[in-house]
């Protein structure tokens, strides 16, 4: 189960991607924000189907201003295969940090795991990010 979960968890960080776009407010000389897709294709469900299990994946989205406080954090939970969701940052963020819980559940046990990306995103004009499986997670957040 250990493996199987890890395995999952492995894939679960494999196809996630954000790209922000950049969106002006209605005034000419105001703030923009930023406006992040997010496309996940990981094929979660059909690799735990294979080992007779369930899996869900709930990404979280942390986000800080310059002073390092947490200033909004975005849920996206029950993320399905091949699914898209557009989110806009809060308008005083400066950086952003990803957290991924999984959930699997074989044999009437269930397994939980919950990791962030090791990795903190600093939000600027038409930035890309992208995690993949070459992303490193960790047990602690990255700021």
């Amino acid at each position: 189960m250990k493996r199987f979960f890890r395995l999952m968890l492995l894939c679960a960080t494999m196809f996630v991607s954000c790209s922000p776009i950049e969106v002006p407010n209605a005034g000419n000389n105001q703030t923009k924000e930023l406006v992040y897709t997010v496309n996940v294709n990981i094929g979660l469900s059909e690799m735990a189907s294979k080992y007779g299990a369930t899996a869900t994946l709930n990404v979280v989205f942390m986000e800080y201003n310059d002073k390092n406080e947490r200033i909004n954090i975005q849920n996206w939970y029950n993320v399905k295969d091949n699914a898209t969701k557009r989110l806009t940052a809060h308008k005083l963020a400066t950086k952003m940090v990803v957290y991924i819980e999984v959930t699997a559940t074989a044999n009437g046990k269930t397994a939980k795991q919950d990791y962030f990306i090791a990795q903190v995103y600093y939000l600027e004009n038409n930035m890309q990010i992208k995690i993949d499986g070459t992303c490193r997670i960790s047990e602690y957040n990255p700021i």
